[in-house]
């Protein structure tokens, strides 16, 4: 799909704005929130518009994500 610059404007805003949520919820879950949901969302919707800052803030949630649920490894 081709987007306009004004609706990848948007959808830029979208993804941050879902980065900067699921970041702040790392250390404080709430409940109702499904981050697991926006960050697939905000990924695929990172790599459809061509936004690689997204992709990596996407990536880095998913990786902090993975590292408080499964944080009972050695180091």
């Amino acid at each position: 799909m081709t987007y306009s610059e004004s609706e990848k404007i948007q959808i830029r805003k979208e993804i941050d704005d879902s980065n900067d949520l699921i970041w702040n919820l790392r250390a404080a879950p709430r409940p109702g929130h499904k981050p697991e949901e926006l960050i697939g969302k905000s990924y695929a919707d990172s790599i459809a518009i061509g936004y690689r800052f997204g992709e990596a803030r996407c990536l880095l949630n998913m990786g902090m994500g993975a590292f408080i649920l499964h944080h009972d490894y050695p180091l």
